[in-house]
């Protein structure tokens, strides 16, 4: 394989993507300013799976139908190191978790080349808090709290 992430095989080209730049932005929440408040460290549950359901043929009981069923989706889960202020991001998680108050909002993660440009990318559509979990603390660590959001979703689209 060639040093860069680009290889021609049988007269192909290949655009290999790193998985290590990236950004995630919410479009509907507008941020005050001097916020960074969308900048995760990792993303992950970027997953869609179709389910079966198995149905077996009568009076035959050695093959089965394994019949497709509506998608299932991971939730988006965003890490990031926690912040001391309020945000607005965190406003809207706090109103989910603690008031049972749920708004969705559509969510965009995007890998970026070297130069910032978009490359690939999914929206998720009427995503919405349903976990914050915050990492263990301890004495003799020394590392940053790193606070974990928990996005559930409704579906998902490439572009």
């Amino acid at each position: 394989m060639a040093d860069n992430v680009n290889e021609k095989k049988d007269g192909i080209h290949y655009d290999f993507i790193a998985g290590f730049h990236f950004k995630v932005s919410f479009p509907s929440i507008q941020a005050t300013k001097g916020e960074t408040d969308v900048q995760f460290q990792d993303v992950s549950g970027l997953s869609a799976e179709i389910q079966l359901e198995e149905v077996w043929e009568g009076g035959n009981n050695i093959s089965v139908y394994k019949l497709p069923k509506p998608l299932k989706y991971g939730n988006l889960v965003l890490k990031r190191a926690l912040v001391s202020s309020k945000t607005t991001l965190l406003e809207w998680v706090r109103k989910a978790v603690e008031d049972f108050d749920f708004e969705t909002k559509n969510v965009i993660v995007e890998l970026i080349d070297g130069n910032g440009v978009s490359v690939k990318g999914w929206q998720f559509i009427n995503a919405y808090p349903v976990k914050v979990s915050i990492s263990d603390l301890g004495a003799q660590k020394n590392e940053l709290v790193i606070e974990t959001l928990e996005l559930a979703y409704q579906n998902i689209k490439r572009f």
